[in-house]
């Protein structure tokens, strides 16, 4: 088993909390139950939790990563669940709150000097890792009423939510795990990580190859991932303590890794949302767009 963090490389401390039941992903793939033993350690160093479990298992667990959502939803129909938390009330609509942060933080870090017009036009905005497309779809819907125009790109590369993704009909729809070809020579506006780096062992290199794809003087990241504060609050079955899961993150945690990327952070906060989920979410910019942001305050002041 794991011995150092696969984030920064520092030493594993304790034992946040010890898992004895496989969860469905692993049973699906005939990971027994009899004396099966996962931890939820932390990392002495950058204060995550990461993930341990024994090197089969990993390897078993690899093998899935092209059929995610036909083992999540068994043969029920993705776009089910989209028009179910999509007709979500707003306040109960954890996609709600958080494409309102990102509208904004649109406006508030992509002002110059109070005109939100700094776009010139269509906001081109990635959003790696789609899944059911109900995120983006808020994101589209909520930057319409603050008359911001998106053009959207989804990446995705399991090919069930793709088939459901393209008949949505909002976006551009790419079938391919990221980098991918098709985006040689692409610059956004707006980039999304929404709940994604947690399913990466090394984050490091998707992180790197987004900041590459980022519009250097008026590009925002934005990223989302599950606090290691869940732990303390969730029973060991719930999906956010998965075999599936990599990582949990701190505060400080995500940041330095954001930093060690290349990235500059400009807000970053904990939040719960309506489904009790505890969360991180950060916005930052490349380090040209912080020193343009740095001198626009310098004007404002």
């Amino acid at each position: 088993m794991r011995k150092s963090c696969s984030l920064c490389g520092g030493e594993l401390g304790p034992t946040l909390k010890e898992i004895n039941k496989p969860d469905r992903f692993e049973l699906h793939i005939g990971i027994k139950a009899d004396n099966y033993r996962r931890f939820w350690i932390l990392c002495n160093q950058c204060l995550c939790a990461v993930n341990v479990n024994t090197v089969k298992n990993q390897k078993l667990l690899s093998e899935i990563s092209g059929s995610y959502y036909q083992i999540d939803f068994a043969g029920l129909p993705i776009k089910n669940k989209y028009r179910k938390i999509l007709s979500l009330p707003d306040i109960e609509s954890d996609n709600y709150f958080r494409v309102k942060y990102i509208v904004e933080s649109l406006k508030k870090f992509t002002s110059n000097c109070g005109s939100i017009n700094r776009f010139g036009g269509n906001i081109n905005v990635l959003d790696i890792g789609a899944g059911t497309g109900v995120f983006l779809t808020k994101l589209i819907m909520e930057a319409e009423v603050s008359n911001l125009k998106i053009n959207a790109t989804a990446i995705e590369p399991d090919p069930i939510a793709y088939n459901h993704l393209i008949e949505i009909d909002k976006y551009k729809v790419i079938n391919k795990k990221f980098p991918c070809n098709e985006l040689e020579g692409k610059i956004f506006d707006l980039i999304t990580l929404n709940k994604i780096i947690e399913h990466v062992k090394y984050p490091h290199k998707l992180l790197e190859n987004s900041l590459e794809l980022l519009s250097p003087n008026k590009g925002l990241l934005y990223i989302e991932v599950p606090d290691k504060d869940t732990i303390a609050y969730c029973a060991s079955e719930d999906n956010v303590l998965g075999a599936l899961h990599f990582h949990l993150y701190s505060f400080s945690g995500l940041s330095r890794l954001l930093e060690n990327c290349g990235f500059v952070v400009l807000e970053s906060r904990k939040v719960i949302e309506p489904s009790g989920k505890i969360t991180i979410r950060a916005i930052c910019c490349c380090k040209e767009g912080g020193q343009w942001l740095a001198k626009t305050q310098n004007m404002k002041n």
